[in-house]
């Protein structure tokens, strides 16, 4: 398989996938998905992805997300939602170039179903000498390749739709479980966060 990973390192085709995206971004076609994954993984590196300015955005986020969860003010309140906000701010960081309030209105229709006019609006105001975010760099490399049979528009939505959907679901759930673990144990949630005031004293 390592000899010979091109043939081993295609995707197959799932039907029902394929039936809800039309075949279009990273769930798509072996040749699509290939440069999709490639291009996708170079622009989210350059963004930050796995270096400290992404860590710098996750640390920035959790300040938000703790000033929110103090909001409740020890009332009861599902933890499930403000995670997922919260997991979505940094992915829509990267992707539009900014984070929104929780009560946003506009980020709460964006968790919802992903909007074609936040694209039209990416287009309106792109510099080419300047990508603000994913979207840029994706219009981009659309513009460079015109007349290219492998990728379209169609991808450019589809694939900043499964980045949100596929980013947010299984961090914010994994999240909100270890939260929920922590508030039914606090003799462990008391340890953990000695260990981490400790660990940051030095």
């Amino acid at each position: 398989m390592v000899i010979r990973n091109e043939e081993f390192g295609g995707r197959s085709r799932v039907p029902i996938v394929d039936q809800i995206t039309g075949g279009y971004g990273f769930i798509g076609e072996d040749e699509r998905w290939k440069v999709l994954r490639r291009f996708t993984l170079t622009t989210l590196r350059n963004f930050g992805m796995g270096k400290r300015s992404m860590a710098e955005r996750m640390s920035e986020e959790s300040r938000y997300l703790v000033e929110k969860i103090s909001s409740f003010e020890e009332k009861p309140f599902d933890v499930v939602p403000t995670i997922t906000a919260a997991v979505s701010n940094v992915i829509c960081a990267v992707i539009f170039g900014k984070r929104f309030s929780y009560d946003d209105k506009i980020f709460n229709e964006i968790l919802e179903i992903l909007k074609k006019t936040n694209v039209d609006s990416h287009k309106k105001t792109l510099d080419p000498d300047n990508p603000r975010d994913f979207i840029d760099c994706f219009l981009l490399k659309l513009e460079k390749e015109q007349n290219s049979k492998i990728i379209c528009m169609e991808d450019l939505i589809m694939t900043v739709f499964e980045l949100l959907v596929a980013g947010t679901e299984s961090t914010s759930n994994a999240i909100a479980y270890g939260i929920i673990l922590l508030a039914s144990f606090p003799e462990v949630q008391g340890y953990n966060y000695s260990s981490i005031v400790g660990f940051s004293a030095f």
